[in-house]
């Protein structure tokens, strides 16, 4: 797939395909194409790793699975997150989302400081968006938060 991407359709028609819920003015491109890190990754600020609880994927706790405690312990003990109730913006806090179909991970996304949200999309681009809903149903039908103190 990395291989590949002078095959892949400009981003807007791309996005246009694959996330209906995602109007052209409310997201931007913030990288080029790229494979060497994953959504995961990108959350965890971490753009050398792929992030994933597998043997081929770096995984930061002994706890192998996608569900979404795997994850939040994940982040828990390599990044200092904590669950929290809501998505919307809290100066001191840096947050994730944890986007899920049913108890299986699919994708994370982060924050900004600007409380915009930004995401690595697959073996894709980097966004900003301005809402985690946006990306809904593609990546999960649910979606669960974490937040850190910002330091």
């Amino acid at each position: 797939m990395c291989d590949n991407y002078d095959q892949w359709p400009p981003i807007e028609d791309w996005i246009r395909a694959t996330f209906p819920n995602l109007p052209p003015d409310q997201y931007q491109e913030t990288s080029e194409l790229t494979c060497a890190y994953n959504c995961i990754a990108f959350a965890a600020e971490d753009e050398e790793n792929w992030w994933w609880p597998s043997e081929d994927g770096f995984w930061p706790v002994d706890i192998v699975d996608d569900s979404v405690a795997s994850f939040e312990y994940a982040f828990k003990e390599a990044r200092n997150y904590e669950p929290c109730p809501h998505g919307q913006f809290e100066a001191g806090f840096q947050k994730v989302a944890v986007y899920a179909v049913g108890n299986h991970v699919k994708h994370m996304a982060r924050q900004l400081d600007s409380g915009l949200w930004t995401s690595k999309l697959g073996f894709g681009w980097d966004i900003s968006h301005h809402t985690v809903e946006s990306l809904l149903p593609r990546y999960g039908d649910s979606i669960s938060y974490l937040r850190r103190p910002l330091p």
